[in-house]
This record gives C-alpha cells, structure tokens and sequence, in this order.
C-alpha cells in the first residue's frame, strides 16, 4: 500500500467546514503516512452538482494551500466528521500495542505501519494486537487506488522545492517596536505595515487564517523508515566529484522504482518510471542535475539499514527551543534584560505560549533544560502543536545569581536559540544589536498594544538577520495586532517554527548542515563497506 485515501463529501457545507478544523489531525497522520483527500460527489441532479461543483473547487483551493494532494470523483461519502479523529485514535492505541509487542515478542524495531498495514498480523501477538491492526487497516481505508490517485500520492513523495518569499529592495517603514540603527547591519523588518515582501506563493496565502499551517510541509516526515524499511529494496553508495558520497536506496514497485539519494547537501526523492537497479549510471543523472557517479556499489550488510533510518531521524526534528526575553521600560543593554524579574504582564502573555511545567522528572522534550536537579531553574514553558514539541527558555524563570552580572546562566541558554521572542515593556525601541549572540538570527518582538475588556491585544514585529527569508505567515495588517487567545497563539508559535525552518537555509546554518550530512554518510559508508 501507497497511502490512504480520506473521502470528504464536498455535497455537505459541515463537512466543508471540518476542513480547516481537522488540517493539524491530517499533518499528524502525515507524519506516519502520505495521503490523498477526495471530494466525493454523490448528487446525479444537474442544479445540485452546479453547487457542489463549486463546493469541490473551494475543497481544492483549501487543500491545495495547504499542500494537501486532492482529488475528485463520484461515490458514496464517508463521515469526515468520524474518520479523522478515529484514525487518530487508532494510531495511538496502534503506537502503545506496537511497543509492548517490540519487548514480548522482540519484532523488528524498523517496522513502520505502513510496514506492518501491509502485512498480515503475527500468530504469536496477543488478541488485543491483532484487533487493533484489523481495525487500524479498515479505518485507514487502505485499499488498490486508481491511476489519478496513485499520481498524487506520487507527487507527495517526490522532492517539492522550497520556495519562500523575497525581501523587496525598497526603504521599510520603521515603527517604535525595533530601533532602526540595525538596518546598518542589513537586517530586514516585518511589520505588517509595510510592503517589502513579495506576495507570489501559494504557502503565503494559506497562512493568512487559521490553521497557520508549518513550512515546509514535509520538513519532518521520515520518507525512507516510511516507505522502505521492512520492505525489499537494495542500497548503493557512489563517489561524486562535486558531491563526495552519495547513497542511494531504490524501492522496486510494478510499474517503476521509488528512489531516495542523498548528498552532503540534500535528498532527492523521485519516482523512476523504469527499473532503476539495472542502471543507475543512466537513470539517476536524469533526475539529479550534473550527478557524475562512474561506479554504484551495492551495500548488503543490514545494519547499513539502521544507519540510513539513524542518519534520518538526527536530519529530522520535531523538537524546537526558543527564548523568551523580558525587556523593560528604558533598557538598553542585555546584562539589565537578562537580570529582569518577571512581571504581571510578562506572566500573563507567557500563559498564552503554554503550560506552566515543573522540570524535576520532566520526561518529554526538555530543551536542554536538567530534568535531574534544579539546576537550570524549577519550571518552564511548554507547549505541542501540530505534532511538533516546544520548549520555552525563559530568562525569569532560568536560574538567577546577584552576583553574576554577566547572568551566564541565562544567556548560555537564550543566546544559543535560533529565535528569540523579546517581550518589549515600555516606549523604547529594542535594537538586535544590543544582544552579543552570533547564533540568533530572528527577533521577535511582541508589546501589548492596547487592552479592551480585559484583553490584552500584542503586536508583532520580526527582525530577521540577512539571508534570512521572510517565514510564513506573514505579518499582515489583520495579524500585526491581535487579540490574546487560541488564534494569537497559533499565529505565534506557527511564525516561530517556520522562522526557525527558514533561519536554517541561511549561510551560516546550511554550512554547518552540509559538514554534518558530509560527515555521517563518510562514516556510515566506512563502517558497512
């Protein structure tokens, strides 16, 4: 099996609406499985079909912002009111069985569920097991798909390029929140009232309303412990002359191979419409653009497996840490910031990023916070959203010493996050220059605006370090101010993971990358050959 296919029944205003509401339940799934959704279209009477005709292009524009593959086509409809959450649910209790049958029954570890959707359950696993696999194989709805749905779920394991938006070369407005004095180190301000950035991709538009959607959308999703591992494909390494090692993984389905390549620099994903193993010399260069590679050696020895999901899962995170700075009325410099104590408002917006947490026996992501004493503070801020973990660093809740001016403490946890909210008390505009880090390259900074009927409203500026592109969503007149709540807070956290994503395409952060892929496939090529 390729996937599974979810039916929504675009005839239905209230399955329309489920849409949106369930995006962070399918981003979920897409994690373990890719996916097609399809509008079904059940009414035969012409004046109906006019409407849900146009139901189904509005079911497409949505999907289609949210780089979710769609089709179209005529059959009964199942409930996506039900089908979602019951996959969800499912999946859980799948996960929770698959863990214990991994110490009773010793199963290999590298079986993903598409692996073991695909197989029939084992006669030693308990009754309770094979249950939950029979019912997880019906509500996934795994099935044969016809040739227009096998494309795109294709399309979704090809490589998608990423593509962000482009800071415009044209004077920005400067407002009270960032001191315009680091413009002078060409830093780019996002304000919401200005229009520096380009407004061309699709990913821009989806990320106006609720849910803010995180990209780029396949940043985590393990595609070779997915769709290889447990399966019968055969591993090859090869020396580039401008690439240095290259290893290949080549998955032989009926009507073509499923390749994945991997450089110093990147992956490639793609589908061959031949078979592959018979000559990767002729094949793979048509794909992968000036690929020079005289000789491809097969690797046989199975722990290279482990290694290829091992060098996956160290180049695939769901896990994020971001600072959180208390800034008050007059401050200038960050030994007066890091020595700040915490507020009535800074508490309160806090509330909005998370869960107030004690450290001592943490057992989820920790952020490189001790989870063993208190050495690094009692508590913290955390929060999940759409499959990802967060942790915040947050200066008044780090440890505190009178006699630390410096407040090392505080900084060596702050200053090595990638981004870094500055909640800015007071009229004085903060300057990213006052903070001496090398390795933060996007400030957000967050003021409360104004209060009405007891609601805070926060208003959001970004500055971005060069060669940093702008992260979806955007700020945009509608969202520069807004009110605190749920939307503030996905708006907020959806910003800060992409800012995170896009800080690493930057020079700095890709050399690091490319040194560390390099690295790992030297090694594992050392080792297996």
């Amino acid at each position: 099996a390729e996937g599974f296919i979810l039916t929504i029944n675009v005839a239905s205003e209230r399955a329309l609406e489920s849409v949106p509401e369930y995006i962070n339940d399918l981003v979920r799934i897409r994690k373990y499985f890719p996916f097609v959704m399809v509008g079904s279209n059940s009414e035969n009477d012409d004046s109906k079909k006019k409407i849900t005709d146009k139901q189904a292009e509005a079911c497409l524009k949505e999907c289609t912002l949210r780089h979710v593959p769609y089709m179209e086509y005529s059959t009964k409809a199942w409930n996506v009111d039900t089908i979602i959450p019951s996959v969800v649910k499912e999946i859980n209790t799948f996960k929770k069985l698959k863990k214990n049958l991994y110490k009773t029954h010793k199963r290999d570890r590298n079986d993903t569920f598409a692996t073991m959707l695909t197989q029939s359950p084992s006669s030693t696993s308990s009754f309770q097991y094979n249950s939950a696999f029979s019912r997880l194989k019906v509500v996934m709805g795994f099935r044969k798909v016809g040739k227009e749905a096998k494309e795109l779920v294709d399309k979704s394991w090809s490589s998608q390029d990423v593509q962000y938006e482009a800071w415009l070369d044209k004077p920005p407005t400067i407002s009270n929140i960032i001191n315009e004095s680091c413009l002078s180190e060409s830093y780019h301000i996002e304000t919401g009232a200005n229009d520096r950035v380009t407004h061309h991709l699709q990913n821009t538009a989806a990320q106006q309303s609720p849910p803010f959607t995180l990209y780029p959308p396949d940043f985590r999703t393990m595609y070779y412990k997915t769709a290889m591992v447990g399966k019968d494909h055969t591993n090859y390494y090869g020396t580039d002359e401008k690439r240095g090692i290259v290893v290949v993984s080549v998955l032989t389905m009926e009507d073509g191979c499923k390749v994945v390549l991997r450089s110093k620099k990147e992956d490639f994903r793609f589908i061959t419409p031949v078979n592959t193993r018979k000559d990767l010399r002729k094949v793979l260069p048509r794909f992968v653009p000036g690929l020079n590679v005289p000789k491809w050696t097969e690797i046989k020895d199975p722990g290279f497996v482990g290694a290829l999901t091992s060098f996956e899962e160290q180049l695939t995170s769901d896990k994020y840490k971001f600072g959180v700075l208390l800034c008050l009325e007059g401050q200038t410099d960050e030994s007066q910031m890091f020595g700040n104590q915490s507020t009535p408002e800074f508490e309160r917006f806090l509330s909005f990023l998370g869960d107030r947490i004690t450290l001592l026996g943490w057992k989820k992501f920790r952020g490189g916070l001790n989870v063993k004493d208190d050495a690094t503070g009692k508590e913290s801020v955390y929060t999940e959203t759409q499959g990802c973990e967060i942790m915040y660093h947050v200066s008044t809740l780090l440890p505190y010493q009178v006699d630390d001016l410096q407040r090392v403490e505080r900084k060596r946890h702050i200053g090595n996050d990638i981004v870094t909210i500055i909640f800015k008390e007071g009229n004085e505009p903060f300057s990213p220059q006052c903070l001496t880090t090398k390795f933060t390259h996007i400030f957000c900074v967050v003021t409360l605006e104004k209060e009405v009927e007891g609601v805070p409203y926060y208003r959001i500026t970004m500055a971005y370090k060069p060669h940093v592109p702008p992260a979806p969503p955007l700020i945009s007149p509608d969202t520069c101010v807004m009110a605190g709540g749920s939307s503030f807070r996905e708006f907020l956290v959806a910003k800060l993971i992409n800012a995170e994503r896009a800080a690493l395409f930057a020079p700095d952060f890709a050399l690091k990358t490319t040194r560390t892929r390099k690295a790992l496939l030297e090694d594992m090529v050392s080792r297996y050959v």
